[in-house]
This record gives C-alpha cells, structure tokens and sequence, in this order.
C-alpha cells in the first residue's frame, strides 16, 4: 500500500485494460487490501479513492452495455462483475468507518460520501437485475451519514473530471431517492433514466429534521431500515429525517412540456423518438411514488392459481402463435388475476432472460387459447425466482403479414379487424417506416392501414396504433 511506484503501475494497468478486465483487476486489488486496511487507514483510504476514481470510466462503459445488450445467455456475467465490484468497494469503505474520527473533517467526509455512493450503486446494479438488493445498504450508509454530521457539511469531488460537487448528504438523499422509484416497475432504459433525473432533481429535494405537510417518508439512519412511507407510527428521534420533495411536481410538468417540444436538458440524456417515449411514463410513474397520495392498485386483482405455460421476446412469441413446438417454454404459477393481467411466480435462468417490458405469450394448462401480455413488474425473490407482473395486450392476438412497402414482416394484429376501429398492430423493432401506411396481406384480402401513433417501443417490438384506411381485392 505504501509503495507510490508499485500503485501508479496498478493505477495506469487498469486505466489501459478493456473495461470487463480493469474491473476484474480492480477487484482483484480490493480483495488483497481487504486484510491490510486496519495496518494503515490513511494509506488505505488513498488506495480506495484512486481505485474508485480509476474505475470509473469502465463502470460507465459496463452499464451502457448492459442496458444495451439483448438478452442472451452470459449477460449475468457482466452483472456479476460490475455489482461484485460495487459491493466489494462499499465493504472497503465500510472496514475505514471505526477510523474515521483520526482523519480530517474533510477526510472523513469524503469517506462516507464515496461510501454512500458505492452503496447506492451497488443498488442501481440490483434494480437493473430487479433484484435481489443488498440487506446491509440501509445500515451501512446510515452509519456513514451519522459518522459525517458529526463535522458538518463538507464538499467533497467525487471525480476530478466531474463539473458537480456533492456532499454526504446530498449522496444520501440519492440513495433514499433512488429507493423510491420503485425500478421493479420500469425497464432497464427507464431505471438509468430515473438514476440521471434524481441527479438532475437533488438540488429540490430536501432532508428534514421534522415531519410537515409535505414530508413524504422518513427514515432513522441509526434503525439501518428503508424509508418509510408517510406520518408512519414510528416516533421521533434524534436521528429520524424526513424526506420532501417541494417543487419537484412543478419541475416534472415542465419536463412533459419540454419533452412534447423536443427540448430536454442535455443532462437527461434522452434521445428522441425512442428514448423518450419511456421518459414520459417513467415521469409519471415517479411523480405517484412522490406525491402526497400514495398510489393505489386501479384493478384490484382475485386469487386464482393456475399452472402457465410462457413464451418470452417478441419473435419467440410470433412463433409459438404461428404453431411452432420446438420452442423455449417456461413454468409458472400463476398467483392472481384479473380481466388486465395476472401475477406469477417464475423460476428464471440464464437460457430464459426476463425484463420487465418483455413481450410473453401465456397459456393456462385448462385453456387452449394464448394471450399475449407485457411483462409490468418484476421482482427477484433470489437471482432464480422472482415476482412477475404482465399486463394483458391481447386476448385474441393474431400473426399476419405486414409490408410498410419495403419490406415485409410477421407480426402481431393484437385488435379484431373493424372500420370504424383504431387497430394496434405489433412489430419487430424497426420494421415500418415513420408515417408509412401498413399493408396486411394474409386478410383474404389487402388490407391498408393508415398511421396513427407509436404507442410503445421496447428492446424488440414497438407497437403502433393505425385506422382501416381501405381495401381492395388480392391478387
């Protein structure tokens, strides 16, 4: 540790390395330092702040691949390393805490910001999997906030080649932040958008030391539990903070504005048109989770059991609608269910991935008819078996023949035929051109479809809604 040369050698390694190899030696650095820390805190902490900084920029790259990539057996191998890397640094941080009152203020503040933000990255990685999260997170930076307000409020430079300082409390109001998006709702595009909106939206939100009207959870960081919706029954402490958010429902008006004008910050980083068509419900989806009403269940959903037989991806599911037997299929339990959707248990493997926005064919094992549904909500129970929530998209899918008149494709007629109707039409991501009209060829006759709007875009499908424009006879 103590050797500057053998350091700038290890530093300048992993800077050079291809991301996934810098970050498995990286790793490799922060095993070997573990049982050396308590030898020489100072030291150690130099060490830790120089791997966390040089690490950095191949973590960025990691997260962009693997919100990028398709699901395919061996992606659980990059989750593994870059979280395996997340946990493995906050635990370091975590050994230098006992330390912290030898160091300076300054010293010490930066250790609990860096160690909040390992922590909360450490969760980002598990809302990306959907789970499961690490149980010592709460307590672990709980104890770094309270280590910090013993010296007050420090700027810390997380990065040098960062615009933003920050601060241990400003990195503790993004984790409880970021716990409440509640990411098991959205997909991995729209969880990295969230992660990028609360850093955008920090400067509004608030910590207070009494609850008030507008105080929408507490948390106790000397409990180590989650925040806790509401005016909760637990009583007043010296340590109890309550979370606000004022002007943050103005702000995301301003937002769905600027995005209807094409005109979001450049910080979001929301490209148009197929980013941003998970930005808005994504905004929605948080403004219920901070408003003064907690959200609540719109259909109330009936135990029913049931045995499913399940087809995930949208070409995997146009096969198995078009008669194919040699596919993929899946097990669950269906545990409830409505006229909307169903919720399900779900053993998962590496050769059958999951994300929420996922497009599934189900079918119940007394019934001979598919529906095709969305995956809505996922939760790991462990990393084998996890909550689903799918939302039904059609009772009665049908496969046809669609040509935008460049190409021509299968997809899925997800509304029965009618003229006065709005039909939803759901094809392979990239297949029409914008405003083309649609041809369905397979209907008996040539059917032409009018364009009216793309209503969904996920990893493989995107669904757009069109009117019976007119027919004519097939040749």
């Amino acid at each position: 540790m103590r050797d500057d040369r053998e350091v700038r050698m290890l530093l300048g390694e992993i800077a050079n390395l291809a991301p996934r190899d810098a970050i498995r030696e990286a790793a490799v650095s922060l095993r070997a330092l573990s049982p050396q820390i308590a030898a020489d805190p100072p030291v150690a902490l130099r060490l830790l702040v120089a791997l966390d900084d040089a690490c950095s920029p191949h973590l960025r790259e990691l997260c962009n691949s693997y919100i990028d990539e398709r699901p395919q057996p061996g992606r659980n191998d990059l989750f593994e390393l870059a979280r395996g890397f997340w946990s493995r640094l906050a635990e370091s941080f975590a050994e230098l805490l006992p330390a912290a009152k030898t160091f300076s203020d300054e010293a010490r503040s930066e250790l609990c910001a860096r160690l909040i933000r390992a922590s909360t990255e450490d969760q980002r990685w598990g809302a990306l999997h959907y789970g499961p999260f690490a149980p010592q997170h709460w307590a672990r930076v709980g104890r770094a906030w309270l280590a910090a307000t013993e010296v007050g409020q420090h700027i810390v430079r997380l990065r040098a080649d960062w615009a933003s300082d920050t601060s241990v409390e400003r990195e503790y109001l993004r984790a409880i932040a970021f716990s409440l998006c509640v990411p098991g709702a959205l997909d991995e595009v729209q969880i990295e958008q969230a992660w990028r909106l609360i850093h955008y939206l920090l400067p509004l939100l608030e910590l207070r030391r009494t609850r008030g009207p507008d105080t929408l959870y507490s948390i106790d960081p000397e409990e180590g539990q989650p925040p806790l919706r509401g005016d909760s029954t637990a009583p007043d402490s010296r340590s109890r903070r309550y979370f606000a958010a004022p002007g943050v429902a103005a702000t995301f008006k301003e937002l769905e504005q600027a995005l209807h004008a094409g005109a979001l910050p450049p910080l979001l980083d929301v490209p148009a048109p197929e980013a941003a068509i998970r930005f808005a419900p994504m905004l929605h989806h948080l403004l219920q989770y901070w408003s003064a009403e907690p959200p609540v269940r719109g259909r109330r959903r009936h135990p029913m059991p049931a045995k499913l037989r399940v087809v995930a991806g949208m070409e995997n599911v146009v096969e198995c609608l078009s008669g194919a037997s040699d596919l993929p299929f899946a097990s669950w339990d269906q545990l409830d269910a409505n006229l909307h959707g169903i919720g399900a248990r779900a053993e998962l493997t590496d050769a059958q991935p999951l994300r929420v926005g996922m497009m599934v064919a189900l079918l119940r094992e007394d019934s001979g008819q598919w529906l095709v549904g969305v995956v809505r909500r996922m939760m790991r129970i462990t990393n084998a078996r996890a909550f689903i929530g799918v939302e039904f998209l059609s009772w009665r899918p049908a496969v046809v023949r669609a040509s935008d008149g460049t190409r021509e494709v299968r997809a899925l007629l997800l509304d029965m035929l009618h003229k006065a109707a709005t039909l939803r039409v759901a094809l392979p991501l990239g297949t029409p051109r914008d405003n083309a009209h649609l041809r369905l060829l397979d209907q008996g006759e040539t059917v032409e479809l009018a364009p009216v709007e793309l209503l969904a875009h996920a990893r493989d499908y995107e669904i757009r809604s069109y009117r019976l424009r007119q027919t004519e006879s097939a040749e």
